[in-house]
């Protein structure tokens, strides 16, 4: 079709107004149909939107394709739902996925057989584009063609650093891992990474990795690595690194030999967002760009309207490009349920219009949840508290249990590893379950198993739902504008809905946003709908970098000031913004990151910043002030630390301080608490870290007790169930010490007070123990062998809380890919194993046989370290 026709043809076609009338139509029925009321309004031609929706799918040469392609498939979806059994839906459900090249999802329905029914012209058409599916194959996998513009993205993988942004559903990550998987199967042996920005999503990249090479990574002498530790003495294997921000930092920073060659970053967005993660990006990328051969990389960010801003974190011009892709593979339908004008409204994305549904007869939106009782429906929260609060108001709501048995055994693996009285075993027995952040990850892995499975039907969460966890689901309804304290943006609002509909499980998926307001005094203002019906009815705005949203000349002065007399606790800035402490902690990083390009001389995107409020004078005397009162010391190249905490750690290790002694029975508690205290001091805890870990009051560390014995009880290898016992034990000892809702209240052993203290132990040891102290732990474990001249250390705090024992072999199991249960498992059953002359262990592959987690672990270990397990024992 040529440029001059195609244009005359689909030019504003989105604005004629019986196609507007026919979709509005569309949406009525739809709506009426799904929350069961009668159509009585006036009848549509479903030939008239048959024939619309195909001519949009062919739309070309115009900023609005995608956007008529998603109405295409808006149309055909919905028409799916309404007439399931109509032969010339049917038939033109698969011409037009063909057309707009879904592919995944033809694949995921079952094929109307369109030969003994069609011929001529239709058999004809067909035919063609079964010759352009061919084309679409993704190389190297059997069965799977990319989606449209997944294709030229995959191409430009391996010619250029590039950034692109697609809608949720597009499967970015899947592009990237058949990206690899196609180069090492043609021999490439480069290492990769993969950037992820959460703990979570590497252990499901990791799977996915594994299940994609399987038999390759042998072949082609490939491993895949979560982290430092996990690569083994004398390794010769090229690497796929799967790593968060903060875990690559590490790597880049440590003496391990690399040649990497590619690098991805997925949810790229995250480096707009303001907060101390995002400074990881900046620290990482410019060091990747150090040598002369620097890796292609490329950015991964759903629904970013520029996507080239992340571009600017690489240095030069050439080979860098950027694509903005808007086609959705899946659709979404949007409701806002108005608790306040009790009434849900349906967005016309056609119209940029709402409608009236219904009335709503009851202000409890739970009503809603289990009126769609028959499909399932994620709930997000803003708040834990929330999740777990209204996970247990719906139980109560005549649910009963299930008697299903593999619910049962879920709700029985709860009871056991946390505590019997925990709230979420009873919720899974109702088929009911809340995903936050602090939940342990095998468990957090076994409720997303069983969402999938359908055996779970509702699941409440909290923004882990917007860090690229996928999960099946029909509904997601959506209580708050707010993740914790802090609004959404339009990117947490599409990343957020764009869950629902998941390419692989749905094409269609219902959001509704839940419009109240809890406050009394603001009835009339119903901010909460106001915010939903901008974020459908406007543009996405550009995004910027967060080092340009946060570095302003006011700070910016301060810092200067601060640097220029030698003070890089940064007073001036703390004095000036003393009530906001989160500010300081990421301008401080930033802080860190200049300094460092002004020692080594080079430029990045933050000195650049910098840059604009600082003169080439004041840099030159900042470097010879800093220089002058920290002589002879570098720059650290990781962020936590700064100049002044190094030199005091360094002194607290050539003063001869090592990490207490392991004894039988674990690490004493008086030697562990004096060491932390030393810790505290070096690392300067009361400046830097003065919510928690250097809370003090009246010159004692308030808090340093409680995570003592947390820490003790962890790299002693105690499991989360005694760890737990002895929290609550501690309450029953000292029952004027439950601090509830801002205010110590007395425990008196109800279930709730059990719960919350459950709910505390837990978020304790996922951020204080295995996050900020295990960091601390890194530092001062990686000064004290430089110091020492030592290549490895024997008694190495950092890893035993980071895998939660002391012992030899149960650190072995999981440097290897087990997990800290299954290794316990393995070592409780010396039949399984056998330590080999050179100190090493071998494993017996009869392992694979047993259920559950044990056998899927030994099935993906097996692929990624054969070398360690043996069919049997001599």
């Amino acid at each position: 079709m040529s440029s001059k026709l195609s244009t005359f043809i689909f030019k504003d076609l989105e604005q004629d107004n019986y196609l507007k009338d026919l979709y509005q139509s569309l949406l009525e029925h739809y709506s009426a149909k799904l929350f069961h009321i009668p159509y009585k309004k006036q009848k549509y031609s479903i030939d008239d939107l048959l024939r619309f929706a195909d001519l949009l799918s062919h739309s070309v040469d115009n900023d609005k394709s995608d956007f008529h392609k998603n109405i295409a498939q808006s149309i055909i979806s919905l028409l799916m739902y309404i007439y399931p059994d109509n032969d010339k839906v049917l038939l033109y459900r698969t011409r037009i996925l063909t057309t707009v090249k879904n592919y995944p999802a033809l694949n995921n329905i079952q094929k109307f057989d369109i030969e003994t029914k069609y011929s001529g012209d239709y058999l004809m058409y067909f035919l063609f584009e079964e010759v352009q599916k061919e084309y679409f194959k993704v190389p190297g996998s059997k069965g799977l063609e990319f989606i449209g513009p997944q294709k030229e993205i995959f191409e430009s993988l391996d010619k250029y650093s590039l950034s692109f942004s697609t809608p949720t559903s597009m499967g970015k990550s899947f592009l990237m891992r058949m990206f690899m998987k196609n180069k090492i199967s043609k021999g490439e042996n480069k290492d990769f990474a993969f950037i992820v920005p959460t703990k979570a999503l590497i252990n499901e990249t990791y799977i996915k990795v594994i299940n994609d090479l399987k038999g390759i990574l042998a072949e082609r002498n490939y491993s895949v690595i979560r982290s430092v530790n996990e690569i083994l003495d004398n390794d010769n294997r090229s690497h796929i690194f799967i790593m968060t921000p903060e875990r690559m930092l590490y790597l880049l920073t440590s003496d391990i030999n690399y040649d990497l060659g590619y690098v991805f970053i997925d949810e790229s967005q995250k480096i707009s967002v303001n907060n101390s993660r995002s400074t990881f990006y900046y620290q990482f990328i410019d060091l990747l760009q150090k040598g002369e051969n620097s890796p292609l990389i490329s950015f991964a960010s759903p629904n970013i309207p520029n996507p080239q801003v992340y571009l600017k974190l690489i240095s030069g011009k050439d080979h860098k490009i950027s694509q903005n892709i808007r086609f959705s593979p899946v659709n979404q339908i949007y409701f806002i349920l108005d608790y306040i004008n009790m009434k849900i409204l349906c967005f016309n994305m056609l119209s940029n219009e709402f409608f009236e549904v219904i009335p709503i007869k009851t202000d409890d939106f739970l009503n809603a949840v289990t009126f769609m009782k028959d499909s399932q429906s994620l709930i997000y929260c803003s708040r834990t508290k929330d999740a777990i609060e209204y996970a247990l108001k719906l139980s109560e709501k005549n649910r009963k249990e299930l008697n299903d048995p593999v619910l049962n055994k879920l709700a029985n693996k709860i009871s056991n590893q946390i505590h019997s009285e925990y709230y979420l075993a009873d919720l899974v027995r109702k088929g009911i379950a809340y995903h936050v952040g602090y939940l342990p990850g095998n468990i957090k892995n076994k409720i997303e198993k069983a969402y999938r499975d359908k055996r779970l039907k509702i699941l409440f969460c909290t923004n882990t739902l917007m860090e690229g966890v996928n999960l099946p689901a029909n509904n997601l309804f959506v209580t708050s504008t707010k993740k914790g304290n802090k609004n959404f943006d339009e990117i947490d609002f599409y990343n957020l809905s764009g869950r629902i509909g998941r390419l692989g499980y749905s094409m269609l998926g219902n959001v509704f946003l839940i419009a109240k307001n809890d406050s009394p005094k603001d009835k009339d203002k119903n901010e909460d709908k106001k915010k939903f019906e901008n974020f459908l009815t406007k543009d996405i705005p550009k995004q910027s970098l967060s080092v340009d949203k946060i570095v302003k000349k006011s700070k910016a002065r301060c810092i200067v000031k601060s640097l220029l007399q030698g003070d890089l606790a940064l007073n001036e800035l703390l004095d000036k913004y003393p009530k906001n402490y989160s500010d300081f902690n990421i301008l401080r990083k930033y802080t860190l990151i200049f300094l460092r390009c002004l020692q080594n001389n080079t430029t990045g995107v933050v000195r650049k910043t910098f840059e604009k409020f600082v003169s080439s004078d004041e840099e030159n005397r900042i470097l010879k002030v800093i220089s002058e009162k920290y002589p002879k010391q570098k720059i650290d190249e990781d962020i936590n630390i700064s100049l002044d905490q190094n030199v005091s750690v360094r002194k607290l290790v050539e003063s001869g301080e090592s990490f207490p002694k392991i004894y039988e029975n674990g690490p004493k508690y008086n030697e562990t608490l004096v060491f932390l205290k030393k810790l505290a001091q070096a690392f300067n805890w009361s400046k830097y870290e003065h919510k928690d870990l250097g809370k003090m009051k009246d010159g004692e560390y308030t808090q340093l007790k409680w995570y003592t014995v947390i820490l003790i009880q962890w790299i002693s290898g105690y499991g989360l169930n005694n760890i737990i016992r002895k929290s609550i034990e501690y309450k029953e000892n000292n029952p004027n010490k439950l601090w509830i809702n801002n205010e110590f209240v007395k425990y008196t052993g109800s279930k709730e007070q059990k719960n919350v203290i459950i709910n505390d132990t837990l978020k304790t040891l996922q951020e204080q123990i295995l996050f900020k102290i295990s960091n601390y732990l890194f530092k001062y474990a990686k000064e004290y062998k430089q110091y020492n001249k030592l290549t490895s250390l024997k008694n190495n705090w950092y890893e035993f809380v980071e895998y939660g024992t002391s012992n030899e072999l149960k650190i072995w199991l999981q440097k290897n890919g087990y997990s800290r249960d299954v290794a316990n498992f393995i070592f409780q059953n010396s039949n399984y194993y056998r330590m080999k002359e050179d100190g090493n262990y071998l494993l017996s592959l009869d392992l694979k046989n047993i259920d559950g987690d044990v056998g899927m672990q030994t099935e993906h270990i097996a692929y990624n370290n054969p070398k360690i397990f043996t069919e049997k024992f001599d």
